[in-house]
């Protein structure tokens, strides 16, 4: 995943943020990372679930994500009104997004978005339509780190 960024920026200019993952990080098949931007905000969220990675040093026992300026310009920050998630590849390209309620991102329908204290799960989770309408649920217990049954 080295090569890799997650953020919310939906384009190079936008005033959000966009992280790249650490040097040497791996995910496996069927693995879960749990990407916080704060390790200690999410614990005090979710006393249950650990981070495996945050935007912010808050934790030293939590490797940090690094700030990736050449896409997006602002800090990471998701509006409950709606927003976009993507991940870039080495080349900056698009291979994933969610995007929610008034949130946009060119060929992507959003879902209508969710319930505050609820979240957004892929069901199932091999499923990518690029209709997040259909793709995703709200589901009303967060479970992070898990995949949906």
């Amino acid at each position: 995943l080295s090569t890799y960024k997650i953020g919310d920026a939906a384009s190079k200019v936008d005033f959000e943020g966009t992280y790249r993952f650490p040097s040497g990080m791996m995910i496996q098949p069927g693995q879960v990372l749990v990407v916080a931007v704060a390790a200690t905000g999410f614990r005090e969220d979710f006393p249950q679930a650990a981070a495996d990675l945050e935007m912010l040093d808050t934790d030293p026992g939590v490797p940090d994500m690094t700030k990736y300026s050449a896409w997006g310009k602002g800090d990471w920050g998701l509006r409950n009104a709606g927003d976009q998630v993507l991940l870039l590849d080495g080349s900056d390209r698009a291979v994933d997004a969610v995007v929610y309620g008034d949130g946009s991102f060119p060929g992507i329908v959003p879902h209508p978005g969710v319930v505050y204290g609820h979240s957004l799960e892929r069901a199932p989770i091999w499923l990518d339509t690029d209709d997040c309408s259909s793709d995703f649920r709200d589901w009303p217990y967060p479970r992070p780190g898990n995949l949906p049954p």
